[in-house]
């Protein structure tokens, strides 16, 4: 259950240049377009940030579909998602868990990933959306009725080919293809979300596996590539959903990200269409997951794992997985793998609405 061309996400790296005030549409990951990637080879084993949250329990994916969708477009994302939390492919985030401190318990993430429930949303803020209207979308649809209020949910933003979409000097379908945010209800309290849309013809070379460019599982191009980018970000969404970065690597990359590109084995479908994972009547093509245990890609249980691309020397043994510890001074880490590469750095100092280079160390224009 993988990709074979998927869209790297990169997580934010809590770069010295970033600003000490984020605005609201403040990025947790992005997805880059391929060919966009600035920081293409993410390094060292992922870890736990102790006492960060996750969305450990049973989660409630909620969508707004924005603007133009048929219902078969509907229906293949409601397919994916219910039968996501069963797959082998989610085995491997089940993996992950929240632990309050060194004497409490981990509890890891659950199994159940559901279709909670959708809304449509013609258009109701325009065609040309900033970063701050997506939450503000799914405040609207929780006003409306549509969803309840929830903080241990993911509401899921998913836009046409029309829209335009603009965050942190970025924009979706030329810069990126999706992202994973915070957002805050009126009670201030935080709630995560996230934005996808159809992969249209503009930006199908960018955010669409090579190999489906034409074809693809579903005979629609454009969605079955949205669905890659979805299972990126659902599963970051879970193990790193807020602020407080719970996993990640030591530049800031989450295990989406680490896997950017992999895609394990994948079969042809009747059609020609290349894929890697199927339920629910569907084939998909997901790129993989990264192991927090064994430090590696893998497409689930049962799967070969394939090494990642790194630079560090590793002198940990194969499953451990190195947990972090969050102070008001320091930062202390139990690992003991080497890394031989430093995380990017600006080497001027960045403007604050310039995403890529608040995040990878330099322009987006470079």
């Amino acid at each position: 259950m993988i990709a074979t061309a998927f869209v790297a996400s990169l997580a934010i790296v809590a770069a010295t240049a970033a600003p000490s005030k984020p605005t609201a549409a403040h990025l947790q990951s992005i997805a880059p377009m391929r060919g966009k990637t600035l920081a293409a080879t993410p390094y060292g084993p992922i870890t736990y940030n102790m006492g960060a949250p996750l969305l450990t329990g049973p989660l409630d994916v909620y969508y707004v579909y924005y603007g133009n969708w048929t219902d078969s477009q509907k229906k293949l994302v409601q397919d994916f998602t219910s039968g996501l939390g069963d797959s082998d492919w989610w085995t491997t985030t089940k993996k992950y868990y929240y632990q309050a401190d060194a004497s409490s318990p981990k509890v890891h993430v659950d199994g159940q990933v559901r279709f909670a429930g959708s809304a449509d949303d013609n258009y109701s803020l325009g065609k040309s959306l900033s970063g701050d209207d997506v939450p503000n979308i799914v405040k609207n649809a929780i006003a409306a009725g549509s969803f309840p209020e929830s903080e241990t949910s993911l509401y899921y933003v998913l836009i046409d080919e029309l829209v335009s979409e603009h965050a942190l000097g970025s924009s979706f379908c030329t810069r990126y293809c999706g992202y994973h945010n915070q957002g805050s209800f009126t009670s201030g309290k935080a709630f995560p979300y996230a934005l996808s849309g159809k992969i249209g013809s503009s930006c199908i070379g960018g955010c669409g596996p090579p190999s489906n460019q034409d074809i693809s599982p579903n005979n629609d191009a454009a969605t079955d590539a949205m669905i890659s980018v979805m299972a990126h970000e659902i599963t970051e969404a879970v193990t790193d959903p807020f602020a407080k970065r719970a996993w990640n690597d030591t530049p800031g990359f989450e295990n989406g990200d680490k896997c950017a590109y992999k895609y394990g084995t994948t079969q042809t479908d009747s059609n020609g269409a290349s894929y890697n994972s199927g339920w629910n009547g569907h084939n998909f093509l997901i790129q993989m997951n990264w192991d927090p245990e064994t430090q590696a890609c893998t497409q689930g249980s049962g799967a070969s794992n394939v090494p990642s691309t790194t630079t560090a020397a590793d002198t940990t043994t194969a499953g451990d997985v190195t947990t972090t510890a969050d102070t008001t001074t320091t930062t202390t880490t139990t690992t003991t793998r080497r890394n031989t590469s430093r995380a990017p750095k600006p080497t001027t100092k960045c403007k604050t609405m310039d995403i890529c280079c608040i995040y990878v160390g330099r322009s987006c224009d470079e």
